[in-house]
């Protein structure tokens, strides 16, 4: 494996990057149908470049691990979302980042969820490495 090209904790209640909805249907503008995605992607994407350690996006195949830290109890219920939706939601911040140039440029990953007790803080702790 290649350097560390991020590690970061992102704390917060991490959102999925769902469908999008018609927001205003005279302009035809759109929006996250999630309430709270598009907040939770710039805080990503605010730490995710805070924390990067090269001034210009990685061109070549990286590895990403997201660990998201929910609620306990939501954890495997469908109210924490899908992890697809959730890792779609981190890849979209690492473009933003500029950490990569393309979430293409992904071709290993390991994601979980875990479950967080009423004391434990929310987030989810991104660490993206070059092969």
């Amino acid at each position: 494996m290649g350097p560390e090209l991020v590690r970061v904790w992102c704390p917060g209640r991490p959102k999925t990057k769902g469908s999008m909805r018609v927001a205003n249907a005279r302009t035809g503008a759109m929006a996250q149908a999630v309430v709270g995605s598009s907040r939770w992607a710039q805080l990503m994407t605010k730490a995710l470049v805070q924390a990067r350690r090269q001034p210009e996006p990685y061109a070549g195949p990286v590895r990403i691990v997201c660990v998201f830290a929910m609620p306990v109890d939501n954890v495997a219920t469908g109210r924490p979302g899908d992890l697809d939706k959730l890792i779609r939601n981190v890849w979209d911040a690492c473009t933003k980042a500029r950490i990569w140039a393309d979430d293409v440029q992904a071709v290993e990953s390991a994601e979980r969820k875990i479950g967080v007790g009423p004391a434990g803080e929310c987030g989810v702790y991104v660490v993206v490495t070059a092969l």
